[in-house]
């Protein structure tokens, strides 16, 4: 596809072979003391802590207690595991959780404390801001920066990390002020645009694609002039996304060279998977099957190995590949991997998208009924925040299991109004890209020459008797028909198959 092993500087590889070489003549401990020091930690990026794990968790204890920054890799390791219970287990070794934040007996280890709880995706949101109004009033006195911690977590979305802001962004407006300078004084010129980038994901999560294009598209120029380019990476993935489902892919093309060309030109190695990634998406929904096999075979994380929740984000296009060429059974072993390591944390988007992944693929391989449970499992989470473009952009095949959960659970406790604003949106979305997430069942929808005759006088309004009489066959060969026609449609009367037939464009 796109990757090229000359593209970006290999700071991280570089990194591992010296410590590799270090742990076999035995100095690893000089060699992380000199790699990892504290004032070269805004230098250091997730990619090259993951890389270089083998190595970090062999520290012996009597450097960590004289460097204490240096436990704070080995927490992000584990967090990036999923294992959030060993991330606890580590935290105190910087000793107890604090019972009130107090700034006369906040120490320099207790501040590393604070900037790693702030990461854990255990803590609650309300956590999260009591700790990060504490240590902004810190920095405010002292003069420090926190611009080290993690904002992405190498994945195209700012509220979407390590942590899942979701329940914040849903009053994000009304606080805005508030946001604005806690985000100024924790990150300093690191946190610029993390508000305005998160507010434009939120629009349009929730529908409002014009309103964060202009959103986006404003904060971009803000942002090209930073040295940080993590939030800059954020915006450009959005836009991007936005810019493929109002069917611009030519601009989306030329958006994606900008932001290479960006990250190339800053080295920036820690955006190679997400954006690698961001491109196969694109290769979904235009259909280019090779370039997503590609993809899939030679350049996404593997989930045998060690699965990286850093990943995430490539994770989630990687089961959304596996439906595409059929392999249903990897996206639901894939899926519930994933849900299983996102259990502990706060992430309901994630695990809102995982079980929507899972609905789809358990009913491509034709187990309705746990396809339905899935995808209730995904409306319970995504009702709570309103997430609608998460499901909408699925479009074609999100539209057959909306259809479907309707027909099958008249009394469901999702809203009505809700799932016909997500249908409306993934009915254009299925317009534009038909050939999207399109497998061996999506072409199940295709009609015979005489179902769609029959269609076509059923949408003109004869009943089954005068179908039969038109087309000189028997009224129960045409009730077959019909039968045929709402199975492929997942409709369950003959308007729901008129209205689906015109939605999609197969009668005018």
């Amino acid at each position: 596809m796109l990757k090229d092993t000359n593209f970006f500087p290999k700071q991280s590889l570089e990194i591992y072979e010296k410590l590799k070489t270090a742990d076999k003549n035995g100095q690893l401990d000089d060699a992380v003391a000199g790699i990892f020091t504290e004032e070269n930690a805004n230098n250091i990026n997730l990619v090259t802590i993951w890389r270089c794990r083998e190595y970090l968790c062999k520290l012996s204890d009597e450097i960590i207690e004289a460097r204490p920054h240096l436990l704070s890799y080995r927490i992000l390791i584990e967090a990036m595991r999923g294992n959030l219970k060993k991330c606890d287990l580590l935290l105190q070794k910087y000793g107890p959780e604090f019972e009130k934040l107090d700034l006369a007996k906040l120490d320099r280890v207790g501040i590393y404390r604070l900037m790693n709880e702030l990461v854990m995706p255990q803590y609650s949101n309300e956590d999260f801001l009591n700790r990060a109004r504490f240590l902004a009033t810190v920095a405010s006195l002292t003069g420090m920066s926190f611009d080290s911690l993690v904002l992405t977590a190498c994945r195209p979305s700012v509220f979407n990390g390590f942590r899942d802001f979701s329940d914040i962004c849903i009053d994000m407006e009304k606080r805005k002020t508030e946001l604005q300078k806690g985000i100024e004084l924790l990150y300093g010129s690191s946190g610029k645009g993390v508000y305005e980038v998160a507010h434009a994901e939120w629009c349009y999560e929730h529908g409002d694609s014009f309103g964060a294009l202009v959103e986006v598209a404003g904060t971009i120029p803000v942002l090209e002039h930073e040295k940080d380019t993590r939030c800059l990476f954020a915006a450009y993935v959005l836009q991007i996304r936005i810019l493929v489902l109002n069917g611009q892919t030519k601009a989306a093309l030329s958006l994606f060279r900008n932001i290479r060309n960006r990250m190339y030109e800053t080295g920036s190695e820690e955006f190679e998977e997400s954006l690698l990634a961001v491109m196969c998406h694109y290769y979904c929904y235009v259909g280019e099957l090779a370039q997503v096999e590609n993809w899939l075979y030679n350049e996404a994380p593997d989930e045998n190995d060690d699965l990286c929740m850093m990943d995430t984000y490539s994770y989630l296009i990687k089961m959304r590949c596996y439906i595409q060429i059929g392999q249903y059974m990897m996206t639901i072993v894939l899926g519930k991997k994933m849900l299983e390591l996102l259990k502990p944390s706060n992430r309901p988007h994630d695990k809102c998208e995982c079980h929507m992944l899972i609905a789809m693929a358990c009913y491509e391989a034709g187990d309705e009924q746990r396809a339905m449970e899935e995808l209730e499992q995904a409306l319970l989470i995504a009702s709570e925040y309103k997430y609608v473009r998460l499901f909408a952009d699925e479009g074609q095949m999100m539209l057959v299991l909306l259809r479907v959960y309707k027909m099958n659970h008249k009394d469901s406790p999702i809203d009505d109004k809700y799932i016909r604003e997500i249908h409306n949106i993934a009915m254009d979305v299925a317009k534009r890209f038909p050939m999207y997430l399109h497998t061996e069942t999506n072409n199940e929808i295709a009609l015979t020459k005489t179902e769609k005759r029959v269609l076509e006088l059923m949408s003109d309004g004869l009943s089954n008797e005068d179908i039969g009489k038109a087309l000189d066959k028997k009224e129960g060969t045409i009730k077959c028909h019909t039968a045929n026609i709402y199975k492929k449609f997942g409709v369950a009367n003959r308007q729901q198959a008129i209205n689906f037939a015109k939605d999609n464009g197969i009668i005018s």
